[in-house]
């Protein structure tokens, strides 16, 4: 069953002519306050930190995968319309989405619902309507994408994830 998922969060590349730089678990590798190994990420133009345990999967290269925002998990480019998704997904878990800012993009609010803002020197626009769909959206200018991280109860891993992201 195909579930109809919207996508939001932060990097390019996909979908672009020029092909996409995707790698997972390159570059810094740590220890977090909570004391969890952490990944780097690093996708089109953008770099994040995500806790080390979490996948990360290309929807370019398979694009079937299933978003599912009932899993720790990393999701880098658009959602396919047709990815295969099990019956009774259910719950809330800390996902990052990263995707072209393009017409692709279906879950941006702009306008009242949004507060310009540095990401380690990057401009962004942020949604401050998200919460109470437990989710924190950033669109940043450059590179041209749009980060989407879920949580289920506490917004501070979501916000520790957005702060990490940076320019390659």
């Amino acid at each position: 069953m195909a579930l109809g998922v919207v996508v939001l969060l932060a990097a390019f590349g996909c979908g672009s002519s020029g092909g996409s730089d995707v790698s997972a678990g390159t570059g810094k590798k740590g220890v977090s306050a909570a004391g969890s190994s952490m990944q780097t990420v690093t996708y089109a133009g953008v770099k994040f930190d995500v806790p080390a345990d979490w996948p990360v999967y290309d929807l370019t290269a398979a694009p079937t995968t299933c978003v599912r925002f009932d899993v720790n998990a990393v999701y880098l480019g658009h959602a396919n319309p047709n990815m295969e998704c099990p019956a009774g997904i259910i719950g809330r878990a800390e996902t990052v989405q990263v995707e072209p800012n393009d017409a692709l993009v279906t879950r941006w609010i702009e306008g009242d619902g949004s507060a310009a803002q540095q990401v380690n020197g990057l401009s962004a626009l942020v949604d401050t309507t998200s919460s109470t769909r437990r989710e924190v959206i950033a669109k940043l200018d450059a590179p041209h994408v749009v980060v989407e991280i879920t949580y289920s109860d506490d917004d501070s891993n979501a916000q520790q994830i957005l702060h990490s992201v940076r320019g390659t």
